[in-house]
């Protein structure tokens, strides 16, 4: 396998240029420049992709596109992730809430460091490691750490674990539970088994940090794909894109939450309707409203 030689960087202007030698139709010069001098070139590139095509092997703009189409997109995309980011939030901070006070209130607020109320002793002994980790990285940052550290000589209750560990290791501690606890925790927030949210935390972590590091939604499939009833997957059709992510997010969230979400995402829909933006390539599609004002 022959191995290329990394492309020239490129001035702003000379990304213009190249730009619109691929057929790309910038009506703004000035606004064009100003555009690349804030948002890379290359993350500019994850929008435009889909409207590239090529004929023998030279790489053009297909249909009438300009650069300020893909400006809407890349404004689309922003606005959709704080969006998300906002909801993610909420039902991250349940999550933590739900998941420490059963398990404090159940086995008491030290077990946590014992791996028979966990499936696998691997992953318990992972967690912990985690945790040491994560006390050492924050010792000089955060006061509550060294409160504890000082006054309770390195004991930390559970849910002052939650505090100090990311959302992707306290879903890992979630998921390794006995299988009666987790199905405890879900079935009273969710209604659904504990094999529905396994899934969905892993989606969401996924979609949380993607926000949370200003990554692109738009265009995007995702590797963990929550889980959907027989029902569900009848209703939503591919389950590895936002839209069903986004959908499962209801089992988690107040009625007026969700409604509130809904609203937002309407109105940012509906802002750039007449934009180039496509929604079929975030999975949603036309009545999507309907499905998400359903009872499935």
């Amino acid at each position: 396998m022959s191995i290329e030689e990394l492309k020239p960087a490129l001035s702003v202007e000379e990304q213009i240029k190249l730009l619109n030698s691929k057929g790309l139709i910038i009506k703004d010069i000035e606004f064009a420049m100003q555009v690349l001098s804030k948002i890379s070139y290359y993350r500019l590139s994850g929008y435009w992709h889909s409207f590239l095509r090529k004929d023998n092997k030279f790489e053009h703009f297909a249909g009438n596109i300009s650069f300020e189409d893909i400006y809407h997109i890349y404004r689309f995309d922003q606005k959709l992730r704080h969006i998300i980011f906002e909801v993610i939030e909420e039902i991250e901070i349940t999550f933590r809430t739900k998941v420490v006070n059963y398990f404090a209130c159940t086995y008491g607020p030290l077990k946590y460091k014992e791996p028979e109320y966990f499936e696998n002793a691997e992953y318990h002994k992972e967690f912990l490691n985690e945790i040491e980790k994560a006390i050492k990285e924050q010792e000089n940052k955060e006061q509550f750490v060294r409160h504890y550290l000082n006054k309770y000589s390195g004991e930390f209750p559970i849910w002052v674990v939650a505090e100090i560990l990311s959302f992707g290791s306290m879903s890992k501690f979630y998921s390794n539970l006995k299988k009666d606890d987790r199905d405890k925790i879900s079935k009273e927030w969710t209604g659904f088994p504990s094999e529905y949210l396994k899934s969905w935390l892993k989606s969401l972590v996924l979609v949380r940090n993607l926000c949370a590091h200003y990554r692109r939604l738009y265009r995007q499939t995702f590797a963990f794909p929550p889980k959907l009833s027989k029902k569900q997957r009848t209703t939503i059709g591919n389950n590895n894109s936002l839209f069903a992510i986004c959908f499962v997010m209801k089992y988690m969230l107040e009625s007026s939450t969700w409604e509130n979400f809904i609203t937002n995402l309407e109105a940012l829909f509906e802002e750039y309707e007449e934009k180039k933006v496509d929604i079929s390539l975030i999975g949603f599609p036309n009545n999507w409203l309907k499905i998400f004002r359903s009872s499935i």
